[in-house]
């Protein structure tokens, strides 16, 4: 479990997490894990990666940072099942971040994707097939 391994690591307490239920769209029920991590001046340097001029931005290097831990975590948290495949909520990013994670996500594990308009000005959800 991913709170396990950050417990491990010093960035929460031991304490199991709080599991709870929500009603979500057509009443079906929704399982949450809550927990929360320290805060930390070592995570700074991932910050200054992130964030260009106030502005969340996809660094360059992404490629070196997605591994399957990274992307299986990235589901579980920020996926969503939509029929036949997985759709990931990117629209903090612009076109080009999401053609970026895209790209990284087939060249290192042959995921094919598509970059899919919200149907708000410059916003993006990626699906995996």
């Amino acid at each position: 479990m991913l709170h396990d391994k950050i417990a491990k690591i010093g960035y929460c307490r031991c304490k199991l997490p709080m599991f709870k239920t929500r009603v979500g769209i057509r009443d079906k029920i929704r399982y949450i894990i809550i927990y929360h991590t320290y805060t930390s001046v070592s995570f700074n340097w991932i910050h200054k990666n992130w964030y260009i001029n106030g502005i969340k931005e996809i660094p360059n290097n992404i490629n070196d940072y997605i591994t399957p831990m990274t992307v299986a975590i990235w589901i579980i948290n920020n996926g969503t099942k939509v029929k036949d495949t997985i759709q990931w909520s990117t629209k903090n990013f612009n076109y080009k971040d999401n053609l970026l994670l895209s790209n990284v996500l087939f060249n290192k594990f042959g995921l094919h994707t598509s970059i899919q308009s919200t149907g708000v000005v410059d916003e993006y959800k990626i699906y995996i097939f």
